[in-house]
């Protein structure tokens, strides 16, 4: 994966996390969500794994988001560091 690559996925994990922390949300309930386990979620959201489309929809619609909301957040976080 390229630095790019990178820093946009970290951006999409921020973006995600502080959704989390607005909703009050734990990634243990995340999880649950999305139909994974809260190690799981865990290690997507630290970059360990990469987090497939099918459980970042089921991320999205639990943040009360979609993928593409989820997707322009994070490229404005972006466009904000540059």
């Amino acid at each position: 994966m390229s630095t790019e690559e990178s820093d946009y996925w970290a951006a999409v994990a921020t973006v995600i996390k502080m959704e989390m922390a607005a909703a009050g949300m734990s990634q243990a309930k995340l999880g649950a969500s999305a139909g994974v386990g809260r190690e799981a979620m865990s290690n997507y959201l630290r970059g360990n794994r990469d987090m497939p489309f099918s459980v970042l929809v089921k991320v999205a619609a639990a943040l009360g988001l979609s993928p593409r909301g989820l997707f322009e957040l994070a490229e404005a976080r972006l466009q904000q560091g540059k």
